[in-house]
């Protein structure tokens, strides 16, 4: 059911789209949104989701400063706001893979090197999610986030905790940017 989003086309609106589509096959209970703050993030905002917004690199907000966020930008009381550094995702998932043999790790990276960047992203924010207690370990969930400075990548996953990252399940994608491979 992969909806492809075209880069080259405003991209909020297709993600819509494509999130609507998502919660209409799936019913998810709950979003999590893993973004960069930028001017149209409360379009991808789902009302009927109970939402965990995990916003990226918002240093320079404190807690009174999400706190203002929230209620200037997203006053919906079904949105809780969270904060993280692009450093501590890239720590977190480095972090996360469990240690076995040199040829099992081998395989492993590789088999990760192999995963869009978009839905590695998908799957650090959800996991991120389970260890700050604010999903369930298991719990199907419709996670938003991507690499670039609009979200692109949309799934229904049932992430674990990182002691367990290889028991995460990913269900379907929901929205990838389209690429081509020539």
């Amino acid at each position: 059911m992969v909806s492809q989003i075209d880069l080259s086309q405003p991209i909020v609106e297709q993600v819509i789209d494509a999130l609507k589509k998502g919660v209409e096959n799936y019913q998810p209970k709950t979003m999590i949104i893993g973004s960069r703050l930028f001017d149209e993030l409360e379009k991808l905002i789902l009302p009927e989701l109970k939402t965990f917004l995990i916003l990226i690199d918002t240093d320079e907000l404190d807690e009174e400063g999400l706190q203002l966020l929230k209620k200037e930008r997203f006053p919906n009381d079904n949105i809780t706001i969270l904060s993280i550094t692009e450093e501590e995702i890239n720590k977190f998932l480095q972090k996360s893979l469990p240690q076995r043999s040199g040829f099992i790790d081998s395989v492993m990276s590789k088999t990760i090197e192999t995963l869009a960047e978009g839905v590695k992203r998908c799957v650090e924010v959800a996991t991120l999610a389970v260890e700050r207690g604010v999903i369930f370990a298991g719990e199907q969930v419709l996670i938003l986030s991507g690499v670039n400075e609009i979200p692109d990548t949309a799934l229904i996953i049932e992430p674990q905790a990182k002691s367990n990252l290889l028991g995460t399940k990913i269900i379907d994608t929901i929205c990838m940017p389209y690429t081509s491979n020539f």
